[in-house]
């Protein structure tokens, strides 16, 4: 049943209010490949997307916290940006493949 113009307005008109939209780029191909193992997960691309950026971000809080002494460990949601810099390690991927 197509969806009448009303109702894509209203759907619009609640994805801008309620949801943030990033975009990245990744090497020709590579989409696929996302897709594809996101569908063996039962997932949605954006849905495996979501939980790996997530689990990353968890993965990074323990490093942060592992490499910081007590007492003098930074926030990463106060001041991402230096905190992101001092846990990036050599073999992560280039800078130009993720944009906001």
């Amino acid at each position: 049943m197509k969806m009448s113009k009303a109702k894509m307005r209203a759907n619009n008109r609640w994805n801008n209010k309620a949801y943030d939209r990033i975009e990245f780029k990744v090497k020709k191909g590579e989409k696929e490949s996302i897709i594809h193992h996101a569908e063996m997960m039962g997932e949605s691309m954006n849905q495996f997307i979501c939980r790996a950026v997530q689990a990353q971000m968890e993965l990074d809080k323990r490093h942060v916290s592992e490499i910081e002494p007590a007492g003098a460990a930074v926030s990463m949601e106060d001041s991402p940006s230096e905190s992101v810099e001092s846990v990036k390690s050599t073999d992560a991927a280039p800078e130009d493949s993720v944009t906001e």
